[in-house]
């Protein structure tokens, strides 16, 4: 059997392919490690796969044996194995979720929003994009890595909204983005 991809993120689905060649009426014994979680398959498979949070790379080791049909016999394979590493997906939590900064034509100096972000695993990589409006949608106006630092400006009398789209990655991993809205 085969599983694709390996490795794999562990905010991802791998497919468990069985390759062999075996009679109608076999029975097919998966063995599925702890942390393994069964989306869809039955019998021969195909099987998809997922796994839930981990903070370090994790190998779980997949196991099949087939049985034959009784009508011949019944005879039991050998044990198959396929060893799959699973490479953890960073997470990033902000110390909040929408900031308010003052600017217009009544405020000295616009400011930054005082950001702080902590990631699940020690060397994560955080990227940044800052998008005009309330969603993440069109080109951002500007991109960077590490604690967004947008020097905001608006000489309105009117609230202007943004949003910050915070990217986690990691040993070639992505974790879910998280939005963080400023209204300056």
């Amino acid at each position: 059997f085969t599983v694709s991809p390996n490795p794999i993120c562990s905010n991802q689905t791998a497919t468990v392919t069985f390759t062999g060649v075996a009679c109608p009426g076999s029975t097919y014994a998966w063995t599925w490690p702890a942390g393994v979680t069964v989306v869809s398959g039955t019998g021969a498979g195909p099987y998809v796969i997922s796994f839930g949070a981990i903070t370090a790379a994790a190998i779980y080791t997949l196991r099949l044996q087939v049985t034959g049909p009784s009508s011949l016999g019944a005879c039991t394979s050998t044990q198959t194995t396929i060893d799959l590493t699973v490479n953890p997906a960073p997470t990033v939590i902000a110390n909040a979720l929408s900031f308010n900064t003052c600017a217009g034509p009544d405020a000295a100096n616009a400011s930054a929003p005082s950001i702080t972000l902590t990631p699940s695993i020690a060397g994560t990589t955080i990227n940044w994009s800052l998008f005009a409006g309330t969603t993440p949608t069109g080109t951002p106006i500007q991109t960077g890595t590490g604690t967004p630092n947008y020097q905001f400006t608006n000489a309105t009398c009117t609230d202007v909204s943004y949003v910050y789209q915070i990217t986690p990655s990691f040993g070639g991993c992505t974790g879910t983005p998280i939005n963080i809205a400023v209204l300056v």
